[in-house]
């Protein structure tokens, strides 16, 4: 069956189809800003994250523009595919306007896709990466590369370990973060605890651009008297962690404002581009006018197929009448008006009968009783009837 099923005047085929290209072309516009959103997001974090980070997880971000470029081109065809429905005549030709569904259908789908790739890349964020930059943290000395992959990421986004420069100094600040080296009594070998010096090294990378004089040894000169004991790090060194810093840097409402606004942009505009195709594969199979009203639906099922309304309106416009909905169901709205009026009277009639009855029965009931009173003799006259 289809659904649901109603008719369409030339205006309305007009400003529905000028309608669904306007939402066409949001979606269009909508789809390019997540694509160089999340390929923005990727380039912009580099290597480091893939190096940080699992291979395959950081590169969600890529993956999920990719996807959403294959869809975005669909939108702006089909911006050109409904104003020409809204056309005098179509160009298409029926088969090839049923068959347009597929890369409408097609577009959802990857924006969907899309959207849930998003989705679990942000909700997980978190967690990779803070283990990822701890791992890097550990390493810093062991691998030139590790050393060189912190560096880039500390200095870009002005950041310091994982929630700020005093992880350098007590891992205990560290939280929430699954590693061995969290839960075993490792130490870092980067701090020292000898008589002639006392503290920790932070990278250099972690210094604020504006103290030109900072270095990565100022817990040992606050240890050592040189410097205030009362000083605190962040006056040197960037007080925000990494992981806060990269996500304060690519806001996680826009990235996922962009894909569901794609992707529900795409369900409206597939509405009514659904009710545009509709009316104008009836228009194509069956040569009919442009100002008159042609059937339309949004859904098609088995029952009544789209093929069977389009032999029924070619065959209701063959005989000079409009297309009735009621035919579907075997009977044209005529004679079922006329069946109902028919009903109506039997009904009326059916009422009238009932009420003649009732009001003969009552007549007759008021008849035997008046006479009752007037036949019946009195008990005087039947005493003097004795009497005789």
């Amino acid at each position: 069956m289809v659904f649901p099923l109603f008719l369409v005047s030339e205006h309305s085929r007009s400003a529905i189809s000028v309608f669904a290209a306007l939402l066409h072309g949001v979606a269009f516009l909508a789809g390019l800003a997540a694509f160089v959103y999340n390929i923005a997001v990727y380039w912009i974090t580099g290597d480091s994250l893939i190096y940080l980070m699992s291979p395959i997880f950081s590169r969600l971000p890529l993956v999920v523009g990719l996807v959403v470029l294959l869809s975005t081109p669909v939108q702006a065809f089909a911006v050109v595919y409904v104003l020409d429905q809204a056309q005098a005549k179509t160009r298409w030709k029926p088969r090839e306007i049923v068959d347009f569904k597929v890369p409408l259908i097609f577009g959802v789908v990857t924006a969907t896709a899309a959207l849930l790739l998003n989705l679990y890349y942000w909700s997980n964020f978190t967690t990779s990466f803070s283990i990822g930059m701890f791992d890097g943290m550990i390493n810093y000395e062991k691998n030139i590369e590790t050393k060189q992959r912190v560096d880039w990421m500390q200095s870009q986004f002005m950041c310091c370990g994982v929630t700020g420069p005093m992880d350098y100094i007590d891992k205990s600040h560290i939280k929430d973060v699954d590693h061995p080296f969290l839960k075993g009594g490792f130490n870092y070998t980067w701090c020292t605890k000898s008589d002639s010096t006392v503290g920790c090294y932070i990278p250099f990378s972690c210094c604020q651009r504006k103290h030109y004089t900072c270095s990565g040894w100022v817990h040992h000169y606050i240890n050592a008297g040189m410097l205030p004991t009362d000083l605190n790090l962040t006056q040197f060194y960037n007080e925000s962690g990494c992981v806060n810093a990269v996500q304060g840097q690519f806001n996680v409402v826009w990235s996922l404002s962009f894909l569901g606004g794609f992707l529900g942009l795409q369900l409206l505009a597939l509405v009514f581009t659904q009710i545009t195709r509709s009316a104008a594969f009836v228009l194509a199979s069956t040569d009919a006018i442009e100002n008159c009203k042609i059937p339309a639906w949004i859904v098609s099922f088995i029952k009544h197929s789209p093929e069977a309304i389009v032999k029924l309106t070619r065959t209701q416009f063959e005989k000079g009448d409009d297309f009735d909905i009621a035919l579907l169901n075997g009977k044209p709205q005529k004679e079922k008006k006329e069946e109902e009026e028919e009903d109506e009277d039997e009904e009326s009639a059916k009422s009238q009968k009932e009420k003649s009855e009732k009001s003969k029965k009552d007549d007759a009931q008021k008849s035997r009783k008046d006479g009752k009173q007037v036949g019946s003799p009195s008990a005087a006259e039947k005493s003097s009837v004795t009497k005789k």
